[in-house]
């Protein structure tokens, strides 16, 4: 039970006469909490990043029970049930990381208030790579997103395609950034595998410049036998 309510002391928050709020609450509902919460305070909040919506409203019963709950910081509802009441949207429900991952929506997030945007609990790079270790080697060439630790260019953090829960299918997603090869798509007479991204450049890291999988005709040399051939001799320049 919430500490007031089981030491009796009904008077902190009601009063025993008349109130013009119901419940005969001597105040509004946040600013009560605030009196004992000053972590949700105003001037604490007004210098976070970002804030939970029923938070900003000053709405503390959406999530909490002021009297008593089964459930611990007196949350009305366990965990992840609570958070769906209002995040419905599919890729909250469907989550990889909720249905995968044994994670919960605590593990990432702040249910208050954040200096981090999406009320993480830190920032981006953080943590993703508390459960996603990229392993980068200082001799290999890093995708300009991954250096820049900003995975959500290509993933979605909670129900994204496929099993690397990606923001789209290549190559659109690469299109996205990559919009100079896009273009070569339409082309009259393209290279087949242009809209096969992967088969030549790594997603993550790869050992040679433009992420590269192999150096210069190496890759080439994997479909077109020709490659090969030139590789044993002088040929002219490219």
């Amino acid at each position: 039970p919430h500490a007031p309510a089981a030491m009796g002391e009904c008077y902190q928050c009601h009063s025993a006469h008349q109130s013009s709020r119901p419940g005969l609450l001597k105040d509004g509902v946040a600013l009560l909490c605030q009196t004992c919460h000053e972590d949700m305070s105003a001037p604490v909040l007004e210098k976070t990043v970002s804030i939970h919506q029923p938070v900003l409203a000053g709405d503390c019963n959406v999530c909490h029970d002021a009297h008593g709950a089964a459930e611990k910081s007196l949350l009305i509802k366990p965990g992840e049930a609570l958070c769906r009441d209002c995040h419905t949207d599919a890729k909250f429900t469907a989550s990889h990381h909720l249905q995968t991952a044994d994670l919960g929506c605590l593990d990432c997030h702040s249910p208050h208030a954040s200096m981090q945007p999406a009320l993480l609990r830190e920032d981006p790079k953080a943590t993703c790579v508390k459960c996603h270790d990229p392993g980068l080697s200082p001799t290999m060439v890093a995708h300009e997103p991954v250096k820049q630790g900003d995975c959500a260019i290509c993933h979605d953090p909670h129900a994204g395609v496929g099993a690397k829960s990606l923001q789209q299918e290549p190559p659109m997603l690469c299109f996205n950034c990559h919009q100079n090869i896009a273009r070569f798509v339409t082309a009259e007479h393209k290279h087949s595998v242009v809209e096969d991204c992967g088969a030549c450049h790594g997603a993550h890291e790869a050992p040679h410049k433009g992420l590269l999988l192999k150096p210069g005709s190496g890759v080439c040399a994997d479909c077109h036998d020709v490659a090969r051939d030139a590789a044993a001799k002088s040929v002219h320049k490219p």
